[in-house]
């Protein structure tokens, strides 16, 4: 008798999603990284295994057949590996599964094929299983009958790892790959650059561009903008090592659009050497290049931070000259602290907290700290609202560690963190997927008597909270949502 396709179900935590889409919004869709043409259906369906299809009274294989003729992903997504695995054994759970995989990739349904990789993944590290990740691909395409190239295996698994923030195998997955002969596709490449810049593993990010630029696959437009980008996330900006890579980029025949332009240019300013930047930019207009307002807006921001308000003032009104319209970003801190001037008026501790805040919103940490060390030299004393803001913004691009220093700073000053201070570290760690650190900042809040507010509440995955959005009487639940 056939089981019931309930016991193959499982909570919503079995079916791995991509936790962000910022950097196929930001950069580009991530097409699939294989270059292979997909096998035809007609080819696919010829490759089940009789085997699967002779199990009628398996479920899985139920499911697996069904599948392959539907390409429907709902009828498989719920189905977790290690279930699988507990109910029709071992062999023919990994048989399933390469076959899936295989027919999800050859189709080009690559989210699909990842997220049955990344149960793979989750069995692995829950049971110390029969397979390592880098043994997983050749063992997936041997079982899939021809439907799973090892281009596609690879692909599958060093996303799902990346995605599962298991970055240093998603490297080691990658050198693997390119030991054997497989030619890795600039996107994949791409992916895993971004991704190593985005968690702060800027050495694995520079041997990456070095080895892509040695052995192939060659960098392209996207590799160079966002290899450029490390320098921001750094800290650590070399102008002599940014000119270069843009003079080699251009000698390979590349030419850089306004992503790269713009990314150039807020490196420059981010380092203090916005009149660099104007100077560039005038270049660019000269030479008929791309640029936007999103380039003025950088520079305008840098001129103010610098405190050269005259040259802020001359690079926004150049804009017309320019065929651009400014926009909210461009009057940001360009007017608040221009209508000051024009009244002779200094800017106050409030103006200060205002633009601390807006910068820490929009994670541009560097010239919310000049503003800080400023309010500082002026006088003003920061207080725990200036603080809070510093965190919450270190806490959202995951420098905890910048987060620890000023918690004590703050505790040396005097200052007592607040429910608010709390929820940005406790969200930062989230974000990071520590939850063990998560929750001993949870823990120490509650024992000095602080009480859990409506998005802290939120942060865990509340079960239950009044409609007047009070602290009391909660339960929690781990969220990752």
């Amino acid at each position: 008798m056939i089981r019931s396709v309930k016991s193959l179900l499982l909570t919503k935590s079995t079916c791995f999603m991509p936790k962000s889409p910022v950097f196929f919004a930001s950069i580009a869709p991530l097409r699939s990284p294989i270059e292979e043409d997909s096998i035809p259906i007609s080819q696919i369906e010829t490759r089940v295994p009789i085997s699967i299809l002779r199990h009628k009274s398996s479920s899985l294989s139920l499911h697996v057949s069904h599948t392959i003729k539907t390409f429907n992903w709902d009828l498989v997504k719920d189905i977790s590996f290690a279930n699988s695995v507990k109910l029709y054994g071992f062999s023919h759970s990994i048989e399933s599964f390469a076959i899936l995989i295989g027919i999800f990739s050859s189709s080009k349904m690559n989210l699909p094929a990842r997220c049955l990789m990344k149960c793979l993944i989750d069995y692995n590290l829950e049971t110390h299983s029969q397979f390592t990740f880098f043994n997983l691909p050749s063992l997936l395409v041997n079982l899939s009958c021809g439907a799973l190239t090892l281009l596609r295996a690879y692909g599958a698994l060093i996303q799902a790892l990346v995605e599962s923030d298991l970055l240093q195998a998603s490297f080691q997955a990658y050198q693997e790959a390119t030991k054997i002969g497989i030619q890795i596709g600039t996107p994949l490449c791409n992916f895993l650059l971004y991704n190593s810049i985005k968690r702060h593993e800027f050495d694995l990010a520079k041997i990456l561009f070095q080895e892509m630029k040695q052995f192939g696959p060659a960098p392209n437009l996207h590799t160079y903008t966002i290899f450029l980008s490390l320098y921001n996330k750094s800290n650590n900006f070399d102008i002599n090592e940014a000119n270069f890579i843009l003079k080699e980029l251009e000698k390979n025949g590349l030419k850089p659009n306004v992503v790269t332009h713009g990314t150039y240019i807020h490196l420059l300013c981010g380092a203090g050497s916005s009149e660099l930047a104007w100077e560039f930019l005038k270049e660019l207009k000269n030479k008929k290049l791309d640029f936007n307002t999103q380039c003025f807006n950088s520079i305008i921001l840098g001129f103010c931070q610098e405190g050269n308000l005259i040259m802020a003032r001359t690079v926004f009104d150049a804009m017309k000259d320019f065929d651009l319209i400014p926009n909210l970003h461009s009057f940001n801190a360009f007017n608040l602290f221009n209508k000051m001037e024009l009244t002779g008026l200094k800017p106050d501790k409030a103006l200060y907290t205002t633009l601390i805040s807006l910068y820490c919103k929009i994670g541009e940490m560097r010239i919310a700290v000049q503003l800080f060390d400023r309010m500082v030299e002026l006088g003003f004393e920061p207080d725990i609202r200036v603080y809070s803001c510093l965190i919450d913004g270190y806490s959202k691009l995951g420098f905890m560690d910048r987060v620890d220093v000023l918690m004590k700073k703050m505790v040396e000053l005097g200052f007592k963190p607040n429910v608010v201070t709390y929820t940005c570290v406790i969200n930062g760690y989230r974000k990071m997927g520590d939850w063990n650190k998560a929750y001993e900042v949870y823990n120490c809040m509650i024992n000095k008597g602080i009480k859990m507010d409506y998005f802290a509440c939120k942060i865990f995955g509340r079960k239950e909270v009044s409609n007047d959005h009070n602290n009391e009487d909660c339960e929690f639940e781990e969220n990752e949502d």
